[in-house]
Parts: C-alpha cells; structure tokens; sequence
C-alpha cells in the first residue's frame, strides 16, 4: 500500500489557510529567541488542528479525495508535518510554488497508515498541501500536526543534520540524548544518513527533489536493505547501491 514517496512544509512565521471543509485549529509559537547552535531556531509548533475528508471533497486522478491548504513561505526552512487518522489511510502530498509535486508519503514506517514528513524547503513562496486519503474509500477524520526550524546554512549536509534532529524531537527524543548525526551517503537523488542516540542508533532515507529535500523513513536500525528500500521507492539499481555502500 505505498505509493511513490516525496513532503508538508512550513515556515515560523507562516500561516496557514484552510480549505472549506477543513475544521482547522491554527496555533503559532513566536519564540525567536531559543537558538539551536549557530543554524537555526528551535523548532517551534506553528500549526495543530484537524479535519473531515469527505466525499463531496474534489478527486486527485486516481479518483481518492483530497483538502488543500496554502502554506506561506517566508525563508528556508526544516518542517515536520504528521498526519493521522483512525478512520482512513492518510496520504499527504505537497506541490510547490510551480505546481510541482516536490514530496507525498503514504505511511511513514512499513504497516503503518499515518503518513509524515520532515523536509526542507529552500525557498520563499506559497505551497499547497493536499491532505488525502490512499484510496478511493479513505475518508473520515484526520487530524495534523506541524513543527518548524528556520534555515540559514544551505549546505546539504548541514540541512540534513538539523532534518534528522527535527525529526527524532518530533517523535519524542530530546536534544541532550542524540548523540552523532552523520556520515551521509549518497546515490542519485537519494542518501542514507546516520544518527546516534543514548541507546543505539539509526538511518534516514533521505530524497532529493525540484529543489526540495525531504525524510522518506527513519528506522532505528540499519536500512541498507535492497527490498526494503524499494518498498519506499527506491529504483532497484540506486536501492543495491545504497545497501551495498559503506555501512553509514
């Protein structure tokens, strides 16, 4: 059940319009003084809220059902959206200020159905992000969640190092028990990148994308797996050069 995967973006200081049907709850952090290393703010809580999918909403074109939502961006920036539901498989996509479908994600870990992403997003502008269902029966309540970290050192390592960081304190962990983030491997427009906390470690699945960077999945263990990394979209050829590479 996992679509070709790519991202949810947002800005500190951005806001966010909701579609008609969309029962949203907006709430924004305006702390600008907390600072993570020389890089970045910490990453603050710009929008809560949630939603019906219904199926009055408007049909991508395999015929499931979607709500949109403009997302202003005013600089770079490191996002984390999650979007979960009880009632349906959630499908999360986002295009660019072009019309380009720079991210999507399906379900973030293997036999889940919530779907989320951490990305970055390089530059200014209004994106539209679609909330979706992955069928055409996947409707009902959803709710999504969005965190932020302000980017100013545009070197991929350095936004990968705050992504993984971003994303492990979105799912609980705190600065002072992550340990190493590093070293990145890279094939193509994919790469793998390590991390280390207080008891083990992991790897992110990392694509590149019009411009864009974002989170495919993060395992606390190795994922230099040939089938595993295809089941996320890897083409076969760069998913054995991946897991065949050095262990990262």
């Amino acid at each position: 059940m996992i679509k070709i995967q790519s991202l949810l973006v947002i800005l500190f200081s951005a806001f966010i319009l909701g579609s008609a049907n969309a029962e949203s709850l907006i709430s924004k952090n305006d702390n600008t003084n907390d600072s993570f290393d020389n890089n970045v703010l910490v990453a603050a809580r710009i929008f809560e809220g949630g939603g019906t999918l219904t199926s009055q909403d408007r049909t991508l074109r395999d015929g499931s059902h979607y709500q949109t939502f403009d997302l202003v961006i005013r600089s770079p920036s490191v996002v984390t959206i999650s979007l979960k539901s009880t009632e349906f498989d959630t499908y999360l996509i986002l295009n660019n200020p072009q019309g380009q479908r720079i991210a999507e994600n399906d379900d973030w870990q293997v036999g889940e159905t919530d779907a989320k992403v951490t990305a970055y997003l390089p530059s200014a502008g209004t994106y539209k992000m679609l909330v979706a269902g992955y069928s055409t029966r996947s409707l009902g309540r959803y709710y999504m969640t969005a965190s932020q970290d302000v980017v100013t050192d545009s070197d991929s390592f350095e936004v990968m190092k705050i992504m993984i960081r971003q994303m492990l304190n979105e799912d609980g962990m705190p600065d002072h028990l992550i340990g190493r983030i590093g070293p990145l491997h890279s094939v193509g427009n994919y790469a793998l990148g390590s991390y280390s906390f207080l008891q083990g470690g992991g790897q992110a699945l990392i694509k590149f994308q019009n411009g864009a960077m974002q989170i495919i999945t993060a395992s606390g263990g190795s994922l230099q797996d040939v089938e595993y990394l295809v089941q996320f979209g890897v083409p076969r050829s760069i998913a054995i050069e991946l897991a065949s590479g050095p262990d990262v």
